[in-house]
Order: structure tokens, then sequence, then C-alpha cells
């Protein structure tokens, strides 16, 4: 069963799931870990699942909420561990905001 949403629905989800894996870890190294560590968050998979958002896959929404909560939960403890770091406080609410527009109920015309 093929998804309802909108193409701009779909894009900003995609576009939320690229900042947290892709953009914000990669550009914003300092903001999660020392200059010397490293840090990765899914990468391939936010990629794939951005790509199947916008492709409209089915799978794609189930998906994207089961990294979302898996995400939320390693967040959580990483503000638990280093609550100075700015980059999971910021990682935690663009989280927040794809569980909520994933969950969120649609009005469908």
């Amino acid at each position: 069963m093929q998804s309802t949403t909108s193409l701009a629905y779909r894009s900003m989800l995609a576009a939320i799931l690229l900042a947290m894996t892709l953009v914000l870890p990669h550009f914003f190294k300092t903001w999660f870990v020392e200059s010397t560590g490293n840090i990765k968050i899914a990468p391939f998979f936010g990629f794939v699942l951005a790509v199947a958002l916008l492709v409209k896959a089915e799978w794609a929404e189930k998906g994207a909420k089961i990294m979302a909560w898996i995400l939320l939960a390693v967040f959580v403890g990483s503000i638990i561990m280093a609550p100075a770091k700015p980059g999971f406080w910021l990682v935690l609410v663009l989280d927040l905001g794809l569980l909520y527009a994933l969950y969120r109920p649609r009005v469908l015309s």
C-alpha cells in the first residue's frame, strides 16, 4: 500500500533524516566528540531511508519510525554521559521533531 503523503512532507522528513545522520556529524564533529574523535550516526541507513521516503517506498515510514526511536535512545544515553556537548541536544530536538512528524495525524483530502 503506497503512502498518500505529499512531496513536501516526504522531502521534509528526508531532510531531517539527512541532517541528523550525515550533515551534522560530518560538518560539526566537535559538537559531538573531541576534535581527535570520530562519530558516525547511521549514515547508510539515514541515506537509504531518505531516498525511500522520497520515492514512496511502502516500508520507508515504518523504517524511519524504527530508526528514530533507536536514535532517540542513543541520544538520550549520550546526553546523560556528555551533557556539555551541544550536538546531541540539537540532534535530540531534530529526532523529536521527526517523531512528531511521523506520528502526527494526517488529514486526507
